[in-house]
């Protein structure tokens, strides 16, 4: 048995400089929604998991190639009895940004929140046809 509790704590002293390691939930701010990445022939998918929230409480901001998603919801729930016993306030809010690949186009970002998921569309550019090789004469 102290075999197997030894080479799991290497695997895991070894695992600490991973990027992977360091990206697990464990690492995360819990203040911040799991945002899902697929990548598709055409275009990126990003998936905001953040429920509770209405599409308005979100901004979207696209500056050169950085993408920044952020939302605010403030919630006030007050009885309006001269003796209440209870009166509560919620404040939640997140900002993530992401470096973009450079071959985004800008003006098709399409966004659209469902069900507690934000849906954000990237789609990509067109791939150049690289020029034919052009052969120099020698004078």
């Amino acid at each position: 048995m102290k075999p197997a509790l030894r080479n799991s704590l290497l695997t895991t002293f070894s695992n600490l400089f991973d990027d992977e390691f360091f990206s697990n939930a464990v690492f995360r701010d819990p203040g911040f929604p799991a945002v899902n990445v697929r990548e598709e022939a055409d275009q990126f998918q990003l998936e905001v998991i953040a429920p509770g929230l209405k599409k308005e409480d979100f901004k979207l901001a696209l500056n050169d190639r950085m993408l920044t998603i952020s939302a605010e919801n403030t919630t006030e729930s007050d009885e309006k009895n001269v003796s209440y016993r209870r009166k509560e306030y919620s404040y939640q809010s997140f900002q993530r940004t992401f470096d973009l690949p450079e071959n985004i186009e800008a003006d098709s970002v399409q966004a659209t929140y469902v069900d507690g998921v934000l849906k954000i569309g990237l789609k990509k550019k067109a791939l150049q046809p690289k020029p034919a090789p052009k052969l120099i004469t020698i004078e």
